[in-house]
């Protein structure tokens, strides 16, 4: 039986394959769809696959679990506390990846099913929104206390608050930025409802 290991990265893909525990290959590949594909077709199915838990993870091991026996996703801090070597490449990080099965030594993660990775980047993608709208309500906040304005109503995001916040006068230079503010923070209150 065959233990692959990848070491995935946004560009591309270092691919160690061992057979009985001998390296018989360590390549770089894109990590493009067409290049995951031919290296998918050249899998067995007794294959084993290792690849750490990465931004784009589960496409990749989706894609190659319909051509292996296993494909094992590993927890990037445990396996780096496993592999601690003194040399650290994705040459040899990849090799320590298709060393792990051997060991019996995976920090295997759980795979989310498709409908909990719908939910997650739901999740993710809410989060990030709020993030957005808490800078931008940071930056009119910042020209506020710039030009030592203070909100007579209680809440400056409040109906009260905008509606005072669009005649408040600031420099032109000022006005244009809350003003460009504002607008890009009701697009972003208009998306977080629609997530």
């Amino acid at each position: 039986m065959r233990t692959i290991g990848l070491d995935v990265h946004k560009h591309f893909t270092q691919v160690s394959v061992l057979d009985g525990g001998r390296e018989v290959s360590n390549e770089r590949i894109e990590t493009t769809p067409s290049a995951l594909r031919k290296l998918a077709a050249t899998l067995r199915a007794d294959d084993q696959v290792v690849l750490e838990a990465t931004v784009n993870t589960w496409p990749v091991a989706d894609l190659l679990r319909q051509h292996v026996g296993r494909v094992v996703v590993s927890n990037p801090l445990r396996t780096r506390a496993i592999a601690s070597a003194k040399v650290k490449s994705d040459k040899v990080d990849s090799r320590v990846l298709a060393e792990l099965p051997a060991a019996d030594s995976i920090p295997e993660v759980w795979v989310p099913d498709e409908a909990t990775r719908q939910l997650r980047h739901a999740v993710s993608r809410r989060r990030a929104l709020v993030q957005q709208q808490t800078r931008q309500r940071n930056r009119i906040q910042a020209v506020l206390q710039r030009n030592m304005v203070e909100c007579p109503a209680t809440d400056v995001f409040g109906v009260a608050g905008r509606h005072w916040l669009a005649k408040v006068d600031l420099k032109a230079n000022e006005r244009t930025e809350v003003d460009s503010d504002l607008r890009v923070l009701a697009v972003m209150e208009q998306e977080g409802k629609c997530v």
